[in-house]
C-alpha cells in the first residue's frame, strides 16, 4: 500500500528591502552675463522624483533627479527672474534576496534646502532629500492538502490565500496643449508646476491590462508687470501594460508615479503666447492577486499504522486592502514683513511622510509635515513668498491589520483654497490623498510531509467494535479520534455532533476502526 499525498503552493509577501536613503544636494551657480543681477531670493522650489530603477540580482539601483528652480528678483524691478537647474544621483541598495517579482516603491521626499545670493550673480544651494524604499517579493511554500491510503487521517482547516500575484510597471510620455482662456493673461514664464494624480481606473483582458486615468496639473507663471496667475488642468492617460498569466480572476490595482512635469508656454496664431505645452513621464505600476480557498493540512494520523511528518509555520497573506482616501489639512499664513494686498495661490508639498498602525483601533495613522508656501503680492506690487510648516495627522480606518502588515501608502497634495481674513491673515484648507496597499497576514503550521511505517501496524483491541468516551467541555473531537486512532468524521456521525468542540459533559460513542 502507498501513501500519496498532494500539495498546495501558497505564495506571501516578503520584505526584501525596507530603508530610507539619504542624498546631499549641492550647488555653486553664477548667473549668465544675459540674466539680471540678483538683488532678492524669492523662494527655491526643489521636486525630487525617481527617473529609473531596476534590479539585479539583490541590488536595487536607481536614479533620482532633483529640479531645482529658484526665483528672484532685481533690483527696482517687480519682474521675477527664474533659474532652473537639475541634479542627477545614481543609488543603490543591497536587498536581503534575489527578488523573482519584486513589487519596488520608492518615495523621494525634501528634507530641507537652503537658498542664499554669495553676490549679485552667484547663488549658494545646499539641502538633503531622502528616498524611502520598500521591496517586496514573494516566497513560496508548498503545505498538504490532501492524502490518500494507508488509512491516514487528516485534519483540515480552510484557508483563503493567494495563489499568484503579479507585477508589471511601465514608463510613458503625455503630451498635451492648453489654451489659455480668455480671462487668463499671457505667459511670460512659469516659475512652478506640480503634477498629481487623480484617479486611475483599469481593464484586464487576456495576459494585457489597460491601465487609465488623470493627472492634475498646477502651475503659477508671470504675466505683465511682475504679476503672478495660477491655472489648474487635467491630462488623461491611458496604457496598455504586459502582464502575463492575468486574466479576470484577478483582483488588480493601478498606480501611477510622476516621474516628470514640464510646462513651457507657446505662442499660438495671434503670436500671443496663450499655450501652455504639457510634458509628463509617468511610471504606471500594475498589482494583480489571484485568490483562492483551499483545506491545508494541520494534523494526522493513521488508524492502522503509525507515522510521522513534517510541519512548518507557513505564512498566508490576505487579500490585499487597497486604500484611497481623502484627508483635510488647515493653517493660518500671515506674512512677517510685508503687508499682503492680495494673493496668487497657495501651493503645498508633504514631506517626512509616515505611516503606523494601532492594531487595537483597526486604524492606520499618516502623519508628516505639510509645507504650504503662500505666493502673493505686497502693497509696493511686488511677489511675496511666503512659507508655513504645519504637522498633520489623519487616521485611516482598516480590516484586521496586525503590527506585521506591510504598508505600501503615499500622502500626496491633491488641492489647496484659502480665504483672507479682515486682519490679513490667510486661512488655508489643503485636501490630501492617502492611496496605497496594506497587505497584511497570518501564519498557521501545517504539514510538508506525512510518512507512514508499514511494519509497526496499530494493534487494536479486536474484542470490541465500539468504545465509550466520558468528554468534558472543551474537550476536541479531533484529539479524541486520534488517541484511539479512530476517524474523527466517524466519531461526529455516530453522535450526531456539529461541531468538534465539545461544549457540554457527555458521553461519546468511539468507532473502533
Amino acid at each position: 500500500m502507498e501513501l500519496k499525498v498532494n500539495k498546495e503552493e501558497i505564495c506571501a509577501s516578503e520584505t526584501a528591502l525596507k530603508t530610507k536613503q539619504e542624498q546631499a544636494l549641492e550647488l555653486d551657480y553664477v548667473l549668465p552675463d544675459y540674466y539680471p543681477e540678483i538683488f532678492k531670493i524669492l523662494k527655491c522650489f526643489t521636486v525630487p522624483h525617481i527617473s529609473s530603477y531596476s534590479v539585479s540580482g539583490s541590488t536595487l539601483s536607481y536614479e533620482i533627479t532633483v529640479n531645482i528652480r529658484v526665483l528672484y528678483c532685481s533690483e527696482n524691478s517687480t519682474d521675477i527672474q527664474t533659474i532652473e537647474q537639475k541634479l542627477v544621483f545614481t543609488k543603490s541598495a543591497d536587498m536581503d534576496k534575489v527578488c523573482e517579482n519584486p513589487e519596488i516603491s520608492i518615495v523621494p521626499s525634501v528634507d530641507y534646502i537652503n537658498c542664499r545670493a554669495v553676490n549679485q550673480r552667484r547663488i549658494d544651494v545646499r539641502g538633503a532629500v531622502s528616498s524611502f524604499i520598500c521591496v517586496t517579493d514573494m516566497c513560496r511554500s508548498e503545505v498538504i492538502s490532501d492524502a490518500f491510503g494507508m488509512d491516514i487521517q487528516l485534519r483540515k482547516t480552510p484557508v483563503t490565500y493567494p495563489v499568484n500575484r503579479l507585477y508589471a510597471s511601465k514608463k510613458i510620455s503625455v503630451n498635451e496643449e492648453f489654451e489659455l482662456g480668455i480671462s487668463k493673461p499671457e505667459i511670460n514664464s512659469v516659475i512652478y508646476c506640480g503634477a498629481s494624480v487623480a484617479s486611475t481606473d483599469k481593464k484586464v483582458i487576456a495576459n494585457k491590462m489597460v491601465a487609465k486615468g488623470e493627472v492634475l496639473i498646477n502651475i503659477f507663471y508671470t504675466c505683465s508687470e511682475g504679476k503672478v496667475e495660477s491655472m489648474q488642468f487635467s491630462v488623461p492617460f491611458s496604457q496598455i501594460v504586459d502582464i502575463e498569466g492575468i486574466d479576470e480572476r484577478f483582483d488588480c490595482h493601478v498606480d501611477a508615479d510622476i516621474l516628470t512635469c514640464e510646462v513651457n508656454p507657446r505662442s499660438d496664431g495671434d503670436g500671443k503666447t496663450k499655450i501652455a505645452e504639457c510634458s509628463l513621464e509617468i511610471m504606471i505600476k500594475c498589482s494583480a492577486c489571484r485568490m483562492i480557498t483551499a483545506e491545508l493540512a494541520v494534523d494526522e494520523f493513521s488508524s492502522k499504522y503509525e507515522t510521522s511528518d513534517s510541519r512548518a509555520e507557513v505564512k498566508i497573506d490576505r487579500m490585499p486592502q487597497w486604500i484611497n482616501t481623502n484627508a483635510i489639512a488647515k493653517a493660518s499664513v500671515k506674512s512677517p514683513g510685508e503687508a499682503i494686498d492680495c494673493v496668487y495661490g497657495v501651493q503645498t508639498d508633504v514631506k517626512n511622510s509616515s505611516f503606523t498602525i494601532n492594531a487595537e483601533s483597526g486604524e492606520i495613522t499618516a502623519s508628516g509635515t505639510a509645507v504650504y508656501t503662500l505666493i502673493a503680492c505686497s502693497e509696493e506690487g511686488k511677489a511675496v513668498f511666503v512659507d508655513k510648516e504645519e504637522p498633520f495627522t489623519f487616521t485611516i480606518p482598516a480590516e484586521n491589520v496586525t503590527s506585521d502588515c506591510i504598508i505600501n501608502l503615499k500622502t500626496t497634495p491633491v488641492s489647496c483654497s484659502y480665504n483672507i481674513t479682515s486682519d490679513g491673515i490667510v486661512d488655508i484648507k489643503a485636501e490630501f490623498k492617502i492611496f496605497g496597499s496594506v497587505c497584511c497576514s497570518e501564519v498557521i503550521t501545517g504539514l510538508t510531509d506525512i510518512s507512514a511505517d508499514e511494519t509497526a501496524e496499530i494493534e487494536h483491541d479486536k474484542d470490541c467494535a465500539l468504545k465509550l468516551y466520558f468528554a468534558e467541555p472543551g474537550e476536541n473531537v479531533w484529539d479524541i479520534a486520534k488517541h484511539y486512532h479512530a476517524s474523527a468524521q466517524a466519531v461526529l456521525d455516530e453522535n450526531d455532533l456539529e461541531s468538534e468542540n465539545v461544549s457540554d459533559n457527555c458521553m461519546l460513542i468511539i468507532p473502533i476502526m
